[in-house]
């Protein structure tokens, strides 16, 4: 993947989306490199929040690409996630932000049900991503817990 894409820093484009999400599978072992994830994260981050700002006349296609990216990435180097989701290496905050944003599409921020169901199954990635399944298991009834008291 491009490293200038992920160097600068903002918003990524629909386009730029387009190219992360076709890279995110292809190069594993570039998602693998922490320091590189993070910066993938930081700008997702930084995507999620304004599509979700903007979304009530915003593009679909753009809330719908953030939410896949999100996925892919969980699905492509789960020990890597599941290392900076629960023991703390960097990029622990930043996958907070995400989480948050993928709770709000869940809850109904996002109109589109494909994009909530892409954040249900992205959320779901994320907490298999644990080494110990207890602790996973506790996630899940907190997210349950989270979406009734919502």
């Amino acid at each position: 993947m491009q490293n200038n894409l992920l160097e600068t820093q903002g918003v990524l484009s629909v386009n730029e989306l387009q190219t992360v999400s076709s890279c995110v599978t292809k190069y594993l072992d570039w998602c693998s490199h922490t320091d590189q994830l993070v910066l993938l994260l930081i700008r997702v981050s930084d995507t999620f929040s304004h599509v979700l700002e903007s979304e009530s006349g915003g593009d679909k296609d753009w809330g719908q690409l953030t939410v896949k990216i999100c996925l892919q990435i969980f699905q492509a180097v789960p020990k890597n996630i599941g290392r900076v989701v629960w023991s703390g290496e960097p990029g622990k905050e930043v996958l907070q932000r995400i989480l948050g944003f993928l709770f709000q599409v869940i809850m109904g921020q996002s109109s589109h049900t494909d994009s909530r169901l892409l954040a249900s199954t992205a959320l779901v990635k994320l907490i298999n991503s644990t080494p110990q399944p207890h602790l996973g298991a506790m996630a899940a009834i907190r997210a349950i817990q989270l979406t009734q008291e919502g």
